[in-house]
This record gives C-alpha cells, sequence and structure tokens, in this order.
C-alpha cells in the first residue's frame, strides 16, 4: 500500500474534500432534525450517498434529500413544516418549484424532492435501501445499485456528459460488490 502522508495536496483539493464532510456532517443534522420533527426517515441520493461507499473522492456539490411523499407530493409542493424546519437550521428557500435551499454563510446548497418517483424515473425500490445511523441521525441511503442506474437514467435524459464521471465511479463500484 503506498504512503500518502507526505503528498503535498492543492488548496483547492483541500477545499473540495473539507467541503465534501462539510456537505455529509450537515446532511447527518438536516436528517436528525427531519426524525426529531416529523418522525420520518429521510433518503439520501446524488453525490453524498456515492462519496460514502467509493474510496475515491467524488464532488458533491450540494445535498440531495428525499422525503416522503407527505411533505413534498409533487415537484411543485413543499410542505409548509418542512420550509419553516430548514429556516430554522439556518437556510433560505431559493427555488420553490425544485424545492432548493441554501444557507448563504456557509455555502451550502439542499435539494429537497418527494420520494415517490425513483421507481417510474429509474426503477429504483426506495425500500430496498438500508437504513442507517450517523450522528443521531437515522436515515435511508441509496446503494451503488441504485445511484448506477439514476445517473445512468440521467445520462440518457441530460446527455453523455451529465453526471458521466459520477456514473462511471457508481458502475465500477457497483461491479465490484458483484
Amino acid at each position: 500500500m503506498k504512503d500518502y502522508s507526505k503528498v503535498k495536496f492543492s488548496e483547492e483539493a483541500l477545499s473540495r474534500r473539507d467541503s465534501m464532510r462539510s456537505n455529509e456532517k450537515e446532511f447527518f443534522r438536516i436528517a436528525k432534525k427531519m426524525n426529531e420533527r416529523f418522525a420520518f426517515i429521510p433518503l439520501l441520493f446524488g453525490s453524498i450517498a456515492l462519496n460514502m461507499q467509493v474510496e475515491e473522492e467524488v464532488w458533491t456539490g450540494d445535498i440531495d434529500i428525499a422525503v416522503p411523499h407527505l411533505y413534498c407530493p409533487d415537484r411543485a409542493t413543499l410542505c409548509y413544516d418542512l420550509i419553516i424546519m430548514m429556516e430554522a437550521l439556518g437556510y433560505e428557500l431559493v427555488d420553490y418549484w425544485e424545492g432548493e435551499f441554501q444557507d448563504i454563510k456557509n455555502n451550502i446548497m439542499v435539494h429537497i424532492i418527494g420520494d415517490n418517483g425513483f421507481m417510474e424515473y429509474a426503477g429504483i425500490d426506495i425500500t430496498k435501501c438500508p437504513i442507517l445511523q450517523t450522528d443521531g441521525a437515522i436515515y435511508k441511503r441509496f446503494t451503488l445499485e441504485h445511484l448506477f442506474k439514476s445517473y445512468d437514467k440521467s445520462k440518457l435524459e441530460y446527455g453523455e456528459e451529465y453526471h458521466h464521471e459520477k456514473c462511471e465511479f457508481a458502475r465500477k463500484a457497483f461491479m465490484r460488490t458483484e
């Protein structure tokens, strides 16, 4: 095994790594608050879910969370109580129709959607997502297979360059587990 202890990383690489870790911690903080306030288990999908399962670091630009259908019945409807909870955590709703919140002080974006469209969109059965607990937060997380299906569907829908790197990370990692 190589010794990386003496490798010097660029300031940009270190900043990206710190940002990825802070996004993970922030997800746990939000998930824990959702557990306490609404008594539901949020679903982590997207880059952070991928980053937690692969050895390579994958850029995590935002936090992607799916909540039960009751709290986000469609893309254009967010539960008022969910908005109030996010505002209490320091977030501002920046796009109601896309469920996007931003913490301007810490430069963190959170995207919240309902959990009811994954089967139709990419054939993902979210009842098969593992339930995990970290830092007091209980959450579900996409498996590598779910991530691969989701990124692959995004590539088909939005073009080859969309999520290409993330799709390849998920595909390779998923193939290693079979």
